[in-house]
């Protein structure tokens, strides 16, 4: 169901045909809407925590209004729902159909990959889709390009697993290896990243309206979910007619990263103004410094055992710095990412926070230009929350005074102040309404409430800042991390083609990024 559309289908100079703005749209503005997304599949590590229709998790924190309780399909016990609502509208689209086939065959966990062709084949063969959904599918269909099994060996291995498992349906007992190799072109060609309101990964979605949108490595918006609802937002003014394209990929690579990915993936070759410029910094050659970073940094994404992996990325860094490597060049905005989430799940919060400080002064202003882009306004939340963590061990114990010699921050509220005043202007640009935009007010009005409750010296000293608590929290910026832990080397293993097509689906924002 669409909630909102600013966005006509019509022919594209690009590719095909495109979405265009039918009224004039202002940066930050949704363009599109959806109440959930054609097809929405869970990968593997969210399946036992995530509800499979509305997305919501048991894991979340309470401000983000987590599931309740989940409890497993009763039948095949594959997929779990947070109520009878869920539960019931999920059987209706799909999982009815899915559900005889677990039950008939007890396959191991799949991938998010084949679960999505076999529900695409299902519901168009039980007939559960509107003839509208159905135009809009064979029109995706019709633009997929053609790929072969050898051209990335887990491509073959998807379309068998899809062609056994799916027959086992009786109004599919006929399907041939020729559909379900359409029905991956189409998917693999026009799927998306299905992510958390902060952009954790939780699995990927095909939807035919948002992905009618073409690439541009130049573009004018992006997707976003406020938990099961997709839309478009625009990141700059669209004109009235005017083409609307994201990024699938991630538009921060170099240019012959770019050019390789979707080559590769999507087989066409992007003229966006960022690939035919000649702009020094997109057409500079790959440094064998660099190519040593990338390969360590697919071996430290590989590395099951946290601990391994964070010495790995901790050598990246030490490299990087080592070889005055820009820190806002990839991969390093994400080995950066890498090690902030790996250190917080240690519970090592020093150098988390100290890399949030870090992006948000300086790698995020530079790779992100709009205030409200998405993945800045999600870093700051980030960085409020280990702010917020580190303070309340100091308040714990009542030791203001070691705060203070620690971090050398005169003051622990002017910090948050800041961030939330931040978060507060940007959020609705970014996510609109939602859950995420209410935590964040939420949490804006404690600490305003904080403060206005505060004695009348108390808000003279924070509104005034006379001690410039804000300007010495941003100096941390320019402190290192701990580096003492990293490994002696950096670690270069060949990975196996079924490794790199999984560090390939984890890639920036692409249509396909999912952890398996």
């Amino acid at each position: 169901m669409t909630l909102e559309c600013h966005a006509r289908v019509g022919a594209s100079l690009l590719e095909g045909n495109g979405l265009f703005a039918t009224r004039k749209i202002d940066e930050g503005e949704c363009v599109v809407e959806l109440k959930r997304p054609f097809i929405a599949v869970l990968d593997i590590p969210n399946i036992g925590t995530t509800c499979a229709q509305c997305l919501r998790s048991v894991t979340e924190a309470e401000d983000m209004d987590p599931a309740p309780d989940l409890n497993h399909c009763s039948g095949c016990r594959r997929v779990k729902y947070c109520s009878r609502q869920c539960q019931s509208q999920s059987w209706k689209r799909s999982h009815k159909y899915e559900c005889r086939i677990f039950r008939s065959r007890d396959p191991p966990p799949l991938p998010s990959l084949v679960r999505c062709m076999i529900q695409l084949i299902v519901m168009i063969k039980n007939e559960t889709i509107s003839e509208e959904e159905k135009r809009n599918i064979d029109r995706l269909t019709g633009n997929a390009p053609h790929l072969e099994p050898s051209d990335t060996l887990p491509v073959g291995s998807a379309i068998l697993s899809a062609y056994d498992l799916v027959r086992c349906d009786p109004k599919c007992a006929d399907v041939t290896i020729e559909e379900v190799n359409k029905s991956l072109n189409m998917v693999m060609t026009n799927s998306f990243a299905l992510v958390h309101e902060c952009l954790d990964p939780l699995g990927f979605a095909l939807d035919p309206l948002i992905s009618t949108a073409n690439h541009s490595c130049d573009p004018n918006a992006v997707v976003i979910f406020n938990t099961a609802r997709p839309s478009i937002r625009s990141i700059r003014p669209i004109a009235k007619g005017e083409e609307i394209c994201w990024s699938y990929i991630d538009a921060n690579e170099v240019r012959k990263v770019r050019q390789e990915q979707l080559s590769n993936r999507y087989r066409f070759e992007c003229r966006c103004p960022k690939c035919t410029s000649n702009d020094p910094n997109e057409t500079m050659p790959q440094s064998e410094v660099e190519h040593k970073i990338r390969r360590a940094y697919v071996s430290a994404n590989l590395e099951p055992d946290p601990l391994q992996a964070k010495r790995k990325l901790k050598a990246i860094i030490r490299t990087a710095q080592e070889h005055k490597y820009p820190i806002t060049r990839e991969p390093l905005p994400d080995v950066y990412q890498s090690l902030l989430v790996a250190c917080s799940t240690m519970e090592e919060w020093r150098t988390s926070l100290l890399i949030a400080i870090k992006q948000f002064f300086l790698i995020d202003p530079k790779l992100y230009p709009q205030e409200f882009f998405v993945t800045r306004v999600v870093h700051a939340w980030s960085l409020f929350n280990l702010f917020r963590q580190v303070v309340d061990r100091y308040k714990e114990v009542d030791d203001y005074e070691g705060f203070q010699r620690d971090w050398g921050i005169a003051d622990m509220v002017i910090p948050n102040l800041h961030l939330t005043q931040f978060l507060k202007k940007n959020v609705l640009k970014s996510h609109g309404p939602g859950r995420f935009a209410n935590s964040v007010q939420m949490f804006a009005s404690d600490v305003v409430e904080m403060i206005d409750t505060a004695p009348p010296h108390v808000q003279r000293y924070i509104r005034s800042d006379p001690d410039d608590a804000w300007g010495q929290f941003e100096r941390l910026k320019h402190n290192k991390i701990d580096l003492s832990d990293a490994a002696p080397d950096l670690i270069l293993d060949e990975p196996s083609n079924e490794e790199l097509w999984e560090v390939t689906q984890r890639s920036g924002t692409s249509k396909i990024d999912v952890h398996e």
